[in-house]
């Protein structure tokens, strides 16, 4: 691991911003959300493939990359250890205290090295990662060291590149086949193929689709073109399944989400919303792009309004009403997940990139952060949230105890007041692809509509400005 040089740590700038908008409040009490994983196991999250933690904050502000891996990839983190499927397809392992390099290790299946690909699955006690080709396989590495616990290479050709790890199982899909196997020893408990089914009076397949699946309610999701499948997760079988009406022009798409006792996933260009337990669909939310789902709304990145620019919205997960809206948009929206109090995406923008957070009450911007790489995922653990793209950096709250990255070094404002003196807010931060900018997006108390527009681009000044010395 490489240590972030300290005169490049781009810090979190807290401005007050005195536009002449009054302060606003809201007053209704935020939902409390029953799953609340303290991990990020898996690509989105939880086993459920929801991308939200509504119950584990991110950091406060002033925040900064408090260490980055100079190694690019997918990551899931579980216990003290970040896991990386890297660039060049080996698997490693990261204390998540100080990003230091705990092992490296490659893949080999009948005694060849292979890559690994997308994303891996973790628990405390291992790491699962699949490989791809004429070497296809799932492969559990032990969580300490690195060494191989168990590996299957019997199951196709192509994997989802996502495994799921829930209740002691791991689950791949494999040429649009469903596994599960034990995740202490790598027993295979059942597998699920869909049936071929009749269309114009003649009989096709209708493999899984390789999206990852979800966990929720005793049940594993996964969806094929026609049909979204749920399976008893103990045993594979039945529970229910739905189908398009129209199969020429009709299809699912996207991974299925679970939350509670719910499901969601994208259905002829919308998303519909399931009772998990008998398949009722409860509601349909007017967007084919999901991105997170919470117990209260479910959370897309749909098209700004009159621009080519892009917005997260939030739509009630019972109504599928639009009622929540981030304050701030950008050119394209890489990966929103939630958090407590906060709403977080991966964002790039006119040559800048990186990741920012916005109130989950009102949709106001918290703080932004920038990196010199365009993070493609994110997650949040214990007060920090990780970014992931070319680099794998870790942003934290500048007063957590924790030595700040540019400790010794001359702050750009000294012998101004502090910018961000006594300035609380919520969570993380977005990376930057400019080495000497830093925008902080971190004012709470913006008002809705022009105020908060202006607001952000004021505070962006400001902080450019700080950030270079008042130029």
């Amino acid at each position: 691991m490489t240590e972030y040089d300290r005169r490049d740590v781009l810090k979190y700038v807290g401005v007050a911003v005195a536009t002449g908008a009054a302060a606003s409040e809201t007053g209704a009490a935020r939902s409390t959300d029953a799953s609340a994983p303290a991990d990020w196991p898996t690509r989105y999250g939880d086993a459920d493939s929801s991308a939200a933690a509504p119950e584990t904050a991110g950091p406060e502000p002033p925040v900064a990359i408090d260490w980055t891996v100079e190694r690019g990839g997918r990551f899931a983190a579980a216990g003290d250890r970040l896991f990386l499927v890297t660039d060049d397809g080996r698997v490693a392992a990261y204390d998540a205290a100080n990003g230091d390099e705990e092992w490296i290790t490659e893949v080999t299946v009948d005694g060849s090295a292979v890559a690994a690909v997308g994303a891996p699955a973790a628990d405390h006690d291992a790491v699962y990662v699949t490989t791809a080709g004429d070497t296809a396989s799932i492969t559990a590495l032990e969580a300490a060291d690195g060494e191989r616990r168990w590996q299957e290479s019997g199951i196709g050709y192509e994997t989802n590149r996502t495994p799921v790890v829930g209740e002691d199982l791991v689950l791949v899909v494999a040429d649009g086949s469903l596994f599960a196997f034990d995740a202490r020893d790598g027993t295979r408990e059942w597998r699920f193929d869909p049936e071929p089914v009749t269309v114009d009076g003649g009989e096709r397949g209708d493999p899984l689709q390789r999206d990852p699946v979800a966990v929720g309610d005793g049940a594993v999701f996964a969806v094929s073109n026609n049909q979204l499948f749920a399976r008893e997760l103990d045993s594979g079988a039945a529970r229910w399944a739905d189908r398009v009406d129209d199969w020429a022009a009709d299809t699912f798409s996207g991974r299925p989400m679970a939350h509670g006792d719910a499901v969601a996933v994208v259905k002829d260009d919308a998303v519909a919303v399931y009772d998990a337990g008998n398949g009722d669909e409860r509601a349909t939310v007017p967007t084919y792009s999901p991105a997170a789902l919470a117990a209260d709304r479910l959370y897309a990145v749909d098209d700004a309004a009159s621009s080519d620019r892009e917005v997260v919205v939030g739509y009630d997960r019972a109504s599928g009403a639009d009622e929540w809206r981030s304050a701030a948009d950008a050119a394209t929206i890489e990966d929103v997940i939630v958090g407590d109090g906060a709403v977080f995406a991966a964002v790039a923008d006119d040559g800048e990139s990186g990741a920012v957070a916005f109130d989950r009450d009102g949709g106001d911007p918290l703080w932004r952060l920038e990196t010199d790489f365009e993070p493609s995922q994110l997650a949040v653990v214990d007060g920090t949230v990780y970014a992931s793209g070319d680099r794998l950096v870790a942003i934290r709250s500048e007063d957590d105890g924790e030595p700040s990255a540019d400790d010794g070094e001359p702050s750009a404002d000294d012998g101004d007041p502090s910018a961000d003196d006594g300035n609380p807010s919520a969570d993380n931060g977005e990376p930057s692809a400019d080495d000497e900018g830093s925008d902080g997006e971190g004012a709470p108390g913006f008002t809705v509509g022009t105020g908060i527009v202006s607001g952000v681009l004021a505070l962006a000044a400001v902080g450019r400005r700080v950030a270079n010395g008042g130029d």
